[in-house]
């Protein structure tokens, strides 16, 4: 696989959660970027917006939903529409349904679900790389 592969950032303050998750995708064939804070991953995101974001929800400072709201409403359309999938630990009632309200396409509880994360990286990541636009 070439430098031309789509980058999935990472936006976890976690430093064991990060590594894990950048292990598992790096071995699977991934560019991968990493973000510890909200504010340095919008910063890459609106630079170049990768071909999914994994984020926590809990972080200091912006957390999480608040990351994926800042991003729904950019005025840049290719940063406003960038698949971003929510990895947290809430897994209490209504954490879903809060988190897709938010504006995420996906939802991955921890302890990570990797079949779960697997179908989103299929979903939002190797149709990136292998599909053409379709032609309307």
């Amino acid at each position: 696989m070439g430098a031309m592969n789509p980058t999935i950032l990472i936006v976890e303050d976690d430093a064991s959660n990060m590594r894990f998750l950048e292990a598992f995708l790096v071995l699977s064939g991934y560019e991968v970027a990493t973000a510890d804070n909200a504010e340095a991953a919008l910063s890459y995101i609106r630079q170049q917006p990768p071909a999914l974001v994994l984020l926590d929800v809990r972080m200091p400072g912006i957390d999480g939903l608040e990351m994926v709201r800042l991003i729904r409403a950019d005025a840049n359309t290719s940063v406003a529409r960038t698949p971003l999938v929510a990895i947290t630990a809430n897994v209490m009632p209504g954490a879903e349904h809060d988190i897709m309200e938010a504006g995420c396409d996906g939802y991955v509880p921890k302890p990570i679900n990797i079949p779960l994360l697997e179908s989103y990286l299929e979903r939002f990541v190797k149709n990136a790389r292998s599909t053409p636009p379709a032609i309307e």
